[in-house]
């Protein structure tokens, strides 16, 4: 894929804010569907489960005091501080929109019995409207739908059928279904450690190792330097956990300004030559260049000597 430019990601992200803004309370309980309608616009959850392990949870949960990037959470397999990016998001759920469902006309016999105790399902949370009108899908979900997939594969094709009506048996084609369970989901996040809104910081708390940092940013003269402090990019996800036992290299702490805003803790910590990780508030999952911690941190004993 292509890769799109910063400002491309931002103006579709801000077209789907804004097709969502308007989100009421979310019900209580979720209608069931069998072969629902929906279009992308209009998911709220997406849960895929593969084999038995839940591979992707992404949802829309946006809080009062989050900048707009923070709305959609990734629960599994980051955890919600990762950044969402909303761009290949949209793409994917394209995908599911799409998906080809075809009724089998035939199919083994036990077939429905099999798919009750399906190992991969996929479970949709979504809102209806009018399909030619995106505006239309401004709450939030109403609708659930779990399409149950068959454990192995007969002539090219997937067996499914929804939880609420195992009467009816699909066939989907096999790389349809691969590509969804098979998610690269390190695709769908901004490659940005964390977001962090200045205005709803009060102190920044900087530790570079020898020294202890306190700064209160001032958004009219310190926006510049404000961002150099979140301008670290991720440049891969971690394949062997290593637990932060890596030298710390450096620690900033975001304390916000309201008691019901969480702080933000980003550590670095050597992994190897090349990189380090990187952790939010504990959840270690990527990696970064070490040289750009190391000068971020030359950086900041800068700033504490101003």
């Amino acid at each position: 894929m292509k890769s799109k430019s910063f400002v491309g990601k931002i103006i579709v992200f801000l077209i789907i804010v804004l097709s969502l803004s308007g989100c009421g309370e979310k019900k209580e309980e979720l209608e069931k569907h069998s072969n629902p309608g929906f279009i992308a616009e209009g998911i709220r959850r997406v849960s895929v489960v593969k084999d038995g392990k839940t591979v992707l949870d992404i949802a829309y949960e946006p809080k009062e005091y989050e900048s707009s990037y923070e709305y959609w959470k990734i629960h599994e397999p980051y955890g919600e501080e990762a950044v969402v990016d909303t761009e290949t998001m949209l793409e994917f759920y394209r995908k599911l929109e799409k998906l080809d469902k075809g009724a089998a006309n035939e199919y083994p016999d036990g077939t429905a019995e099999e798919l009750k105790k399906a190992k991969s399902k996929i479970t949709l949370e979504y809102c209806r409207g009018n399909k030619e009108e995106s505006n239309s899908y401004k709450e939030n979900a109403d609708s659930i739908a779990t399409l149950l997939i068959s454990d192995g594969t007969q002539d090219g094709f997937y067996y499914a059928a929804f939880e609420e009506d195992l009467g009816t048996i699909y066939q989907v084609p096999e790389d349809d279904i691969e590509e969804i369970l098979k998610i690269n989901t390190f695709h769908l996040i901004l490659k940005i450690s964390a977001v962090v809104p200045m205005d709803t910081v009060a102190q920044v708390i900087m530790d570079a190792g020898e020294e202890t940092y306190k700064w209160n940013p001032e958004k009219e003269k310190d926006s510049a330097q404000y961002q150099e402090l979140q301008g670290i990019l991720i440049k891969e996800e971690i394949k062997t956990k290593k637990q932060n036992e890596g030298e710390t290299l450096l620690k900033i702490q975001f304390v916000r300004n309201k008691k019901e805003m969480p702080d933000i803790l980003l550590e670095y910590h050597s992994y190897d030559d090349v990189y380090a990780s990187v952790s939010v508030n504990g959840k270690e999952n990527f990696l970064v260049d070490k040289k750009e911690v190391e000068l971020l941190k030359e950086k900041i004993k800068l700033y504490g000597k101003k």
